[in-house]
């Protein structure tokens, strides 16, 4: 009986593994099928299969040894997302699936698979996403809100402009509550703090900015603004999503501003 000739399979390997890189120069990455790997390379389907492993398993292989390759398909990726952010805000982590995430951004499973490896790959991919959006509202935040008339005026504006959110998207507004349930898993407490620590140092910014404008004693101390600021934001924060029919965020947002304002004070 012949025996498996090893220098064969490496070559159909190698010839399979060129037919996809070329491929992944002409098309989305998350668009690349065995199939369309094996006519590329003039094998059969279950030869690729055998070599490759499955459709994940090849994307995952061609985008580790190029992860630029991930960026030819964001727009995927942030429907998975939002799709993530709507089921696991409303079911929780507990009960959320990859399915449930899939048929709610209309796509497969695979899909899914395509971008992330796990349910806690696509949970702390939305942490990451959520301290990157906050870190990018920071500095718009902090000058809208000093250029309102008085430091009270000016700390009312900016907690209204971080409590919008909650208006605008419950789902992602209980994000919150499963982050910080979850946060000792994994990664996620240091992402968790930096998410803190970026609402913080808005309000100290801001404090820096209004004792600038001599709307605040030059005793004010930034540090402890940010800090019962950062407190106050994420209580209010919790308060509405467990009752958000009877928290009122405007009038929470003008209490926050004023225990703020005479704490600097």
């Amino acid at each position: 009986m012949a025996r498996p000739d090893p220098s064969r399979a490496s070559r159909t390997r190698t010839r399979i593994l060129q037919a996809a890189r070329s491929l992944a120069d002409t098309k989305p990455v998350d668009r690349i099928g065995l199939g369309d790997v094996a006519r590329a390379a003039g094998v059969s389907w279950p030869t690729v299969k055998r070599h490759v492993g499955s459709k994940e398993e090849l994307r995952r292989l061609l985008v580790a040894e190029r992860p630029e390759l991930v960026q030819a398909f964001p727009d995927t990726r942030r429907r998975l997302l939002d799709a993530a952010a709507r089921v696991f805000g409303s079911r929780g982590y507990s009960y959320a699936t990859l399915d449930n995430v899939a048929s709610e951004a209309g796509m497969t499973k695979g899909a899914v698979y395509w971008h992330f490896a796990s349910k806690e790959d696509v949970f702390d991919a939305l942490l990451d996403r959520e301290v990157r959006r906050e870190q990018r509202r920071v500095s718009e935040i902090v000058q809208d809100a000093a250029a309102a008339g008085s430091a009270e005026a000016a700390f009312e504006r900016m907690f209204s402009r971080c409590l919008q959110r909650a208006r605008r998207d419950e789902h992602a507004t209980r994000l919150l509550y499963e982050f910080v349930t979850r946060q000792r898993e994994g990664q996620r407490a240091q992402a968790l703090r930096l998410l803190i620590r970026t609402r913080a140092r808005m309000a100290a910014e801001l404090t820096v900015e209004l004792k600038a404008k001599h709307r605040l004693p030059s005793a004010a101390v930034p540090q402890a603004a940010g800090e019962l600021a950062a407190a106050l934001l994420h209580g209010v924060l919790l308060a509405w999503i467990v009752e958000p029919g009877v928290v009122e965020l405007d009038a929470l947002a003008l209490s926050a501003a004023r225990a703020v304002v005479r704490s600097l004070e």
